[in-house]
């Protein structure tokens, strides 16, 4: 869709303002907000792109804002954060076109890594006080991934490092098998669901579509479950 040079600009001071509260907040520690931040950006990324590209001959390997998203997404269990990202390059093909990195893989290992940060955080509801130095053992690839994850979560209060011997024992502050309220993103309906059940297609009781629900915060009485 063609857009005017006064909208391109708009889109790229609206970007910028975004993307800079995103870095701040990541300087900062605070990796939820970081991405909330950097989500709000991606409405931005088509016409800062363009803006950019016909007036500043500016050239693209990536897209930070996308970046960040595809970053904390995955260790924040926001499916709905990787979706938008999907969204954003099926519905805008430009931005996959101008940028030099394949962003199509890079949300194919973030969705991974999803995944794989749940299987870590399911680990760790069952063995209770695991040491750190054994996850590899248990759930191989990467011990650098299994460390990359807790350090974060760790960082925001979820899960606690005691320090024995060379590593850690592990527990967390928080449970996968917790009721949370949950909101179906195509028509509202507000549900009771264990937080891991937001993590896999369900099918909502109202409009019958196969949806991954949103965790919201707790309104006086959702309608139904899950």
């Amino acid at each position: 869709m063609a857009m005017k040079k006064s909208e391109m600009e708009d889109h790229a001071r609206q970007y910028d303002v975004l993307i800079g509260e995103a870095l701040a907040a990541e300087e900062a520690q605070q990796p939820r907000l970081a991405l909330e931040k950097a989500v709000a950006c991606l409405p931005h990324v088509d016409g800062m792109m363009r803006f950019e590209r016909k007036y500043a001959d500016a050239e693209f390997e990536s897209v930070r804002a996308i970046d960040l998203v595809l970053k904390y997404a995955p260790l924040l269990f926001e499916r709905a954060a990787l979706n938008e990202v999907h969204h954003l390059l099926n519905d805008t093909r430009l931005v996959e076109r101008h940028t030099s990195h394949c962003l199509a893989d890079k949300l194919h290992a973030a969705q991974t890594r999803m995944w794989q940060a749940h299987r870590l955080w399911d680990h760790l509801e069952r063995n209770p006080n695991c040491r750190m130095d054994e996850l590899l053992d248990s759930l191989s690839g990467e011990e650098v991934i299994w460390q990359s994850f807790v350090a974060l979560w760790e960082s925001m209060e979820l899960v606690h490092r005691k320090r024995e011997g060379r590593t850690y024992r592990l527990s967390l502050r928080t449970m996968m098998s917790a009721v949370v309220a949950a909101k179906c993103p195509s028509c509202g309906y507000l549900v009771n669901a264990a937080k891991s059940a937001c993590l896999v297609a369900k099918r909502c009781p109202s409009c019958a579509s196969s949806v991954m629900f949103v965790i919201v915060p707790r309104p006086a009485r959702p309608k139904g479950k899950v």
